[in-house]
């Protein structure tokens, strides 16, 4: 599967994106966070994914897995 390993970015690639992902996040949202604020954060996007998901399940009827319990 070398194929595979050659598409995915090595660490210091993810590395250098995280880095400019958060420096992009500084200059457009004017908040001087650090990166252990940045790594304390919430997970927003997940929580977005599970919401919009929670919303699909609603609205084919299905019951969310946590409300059978």
């Amino acid at each position: 599967m070398p194929q595979l390993a050659e598409r995915e970015p090595t660490q210091a690639q993810t590395a250098e994106r995280l880095r400019a992902d958060r420096n992009a996040a500084r200059r457009n949202m004017g908040a001087d966070m650090t990166d252990d604020e940045f790594d304390q954060a919430p997970d927003i996007l997940a929580n977005i994914c599970k919401i919009a998901a929670d919303k699909v399940r609603a609205a084919r009827g299905d019951v969310p897995w946590r409300d059978r319990l």
